[in-house]
């Protein structure tokens, strides 16, 4: 893919299914906080709705987003077969039409998504995984922008589980 020029924090919002999972919820809270300690900005979170001109990042799987199903039904997506068994999830960006231009976090299943959407933060927003434990909090970057996310397929990671106790 080639960057797509001017995909700037200021004019992004993130897109939910209308069926989102609290799983998927809850994780694009994550993302939203992850965003602004990163940028600085404000970040809104809708569900979804048809998509009007801007930018936005999609999350969820073809159950919980039609969006995402649309994404597949026109190979938008790293992920090509149809396998509701596997965790795997995709992070790609694309550009709807010349005005509409999208980073969709999304896989086979909401664990999928889930699994998408905490990579990105990891590798693209150098988000420290463990940093509810840590403490460590991302560091603002005033040109962060988004015009050079790679797009790729994740894999279930080799631990299953990214979750916190609360009895810790």
């Amino acid at each position: 893919l080639t960057p797509l020029e001017g995909y700037r924090m200021n004019q992004i919002t993130i897109i939910t299914g209308n069926w989102a999972a609290e799983l998927e919820l809850l994780a694009a809270e994550d993302l939203k906080r992850d965003i602004e300690a990163v940028s600085g900005l404000r970040i809104p979170i809708e569900s979804e709705t048809a998509l009007n001109p801007g930018n936005y990042i999609v999350i969820g799987s073809p159950a919980t987003c039609d969006l995402v199903s649309e994404f597949r039904k026109k190979n938008l997506l790293g992920y090509l077969e149809e396998n509701d068994f596997t965790e795997e999830g995709s992070i790609d960006l694309f550009q709807l039409d010349e005005k509409t231009k999208v980073l969709a976090l999304t896989g086979h299943n909401s664990v999928g998504a889930q699994y998408a959407l905490y990579d990105f933060c990891e590798i693209e927003l150098n988000i420290d995984p463990c940093s509810f434990w840590t403490g460590c909090i991302a560091g603002y970057d005033e040109g962060f922008s988004l015009d050079h996310v790679s797009s790729r397929v994740v894999a279930s990671p080799k631990v299953p589980i990214r979750c916190y106790f609360d009895n810790d």
